[in-house]
């Protein structure tokens, strides 16, 4: 009998971790970040991943000693260093011991992808690990602060839209041979960003660099700009790089006579006047959205010969909106 109720209760402990486990890896699952899949093989039982594709893909500096059988990855002044057959790696003067050693096949060093992340983690500043059922590496939901770059031409200059956090600082600095230089303190870039962009409008080449603890974006802007301002937009954290073109020289003699003084003051009667400029502060505004006001039902005031408020707003409305086409 009691053989009996001990199969049953090991039974009932089998079943239940059968049906709870898998619950709680789902819940894990949830609050992990971003997984993305990653190139890995087996060796000894342990997933391994190549030294050379973590360089590509998170933009790091690799080098190899051919002699100690070294590779090593780098960001700024900080080094990370594995060796064939060796179960150490080194980050800087620390030594970190592995489980199995790494390897090097075809001409890439293999490292074992649970230890290892950890360790790469400091050196990129970011926290990575290894999910081996599914063999990628998860990243955090907010892993890279500098998503993406673009280049928009404008009738008045040039647009770049950088994708960034809401969070993110930076500093702007115009150097010598026309580079403006856009630095983001404690900043990640997303591979996908690149190292450059083809050139477009005012925007004559580009460098995008990830160092050790900022993001550097350079451009090289054209000698027709004639100033420039960063803004964030208004819906995200996104910055807005303008880059004004100069404008054109307004030739003018002066007047012979008080006469012609005065015309060119209040223009000649009955000539439709055109202003050559206008506000180029506003020169990113793509629609123009004009609301009278009142309407339909509501007239609003009413004046006392009966003029009603709403025919006014909607007149002045309408003359408004021939002028601002008229003007572009």
């Amino acid at each position: 009998m009691i053989r009996l109720i001990l199969s049953v209760l090991f039974i009932l402990t089998v079943f239940a971790t059968a049906v709870l486990v898998p619950g709680s890896t789902a819940v894990e699952s949830a609050r992990e970040g971003i997984f993305s899949p990653f190139y890995s093989i087996s060796l000894g039982g342990s997933s391994f991943i190549s030294m050379v594709e973590l360089a590509e893909t998170f933009r790091v500096d690799i080098t190899y000693d051919p002699v100690t059988m070294t590779m090593s990855l780098s960001r700024g002044n900080r080094r990370l260093s594995a060796s064939h057959l060796s179960r150490t790696i080194h980050l800087d003067n620390d030594l970190i011991l592995l489980e199995q050693p790494s390897r090097l096949v075809r001409g890439a060093m293999y490292v074992q992808a649970n230890a290892f992340l950890p360790v790469f983690s400091r050196l990129i500043h970011s926290e990575l690990s290894w999910d081996d059922t599914r063999h990628g590496i998860i990243s955090p939901g907010s892993a890279y602060s500098i998503r993406g770059v673009g280049i928009e031409e404008r009738s008045h200059g040039t647009m770049i839209r950088i994708a960034a956090e809401e969070s993110v600082r930076y500093t702007a600095e115009m150097s010598e041979h026309n580079w403006l230089a856009i630095t983001f303190p404690d900043a990640t870039l997303s591979p996908d960003v690149g190292i450059s962009m083809p050139p477009h409008a005012l925007v004559l080449d580009s460098r995008f660099l990830q160092r050790e603890r900022d993001v550097l974006l350079s451009f090289r802007i054209s000698d027709e700009m004639g100033q420039y301002d960063i803004s964030r937009a208004t819906n995200s954290g996104d910055l807005l790089v303008s880059l004004r073109k100069k404008r054109a020289p307004v030739s003018a003699s002066p007047p012979n006579t008080p006469a012609e003084a005065i015309q060119n003051v209040v223009g000649v009667p009955g000539e439709k006047h055109v202003e050559p400029f206008f506000n180029e502060d506003l020169w990113r505004i793509d629609t123009v959205v004009i609301d009278p006001g009142h309407g339909g039902k509501d007239s609003g005031a009413v004046g006392p010969k009966g003029t009603k408020e709403k025919d006014i707003v909607l007149a002045v409305a309408k003359e408004l909106k021939r002028l601002v086409d008229e003007r572009g």
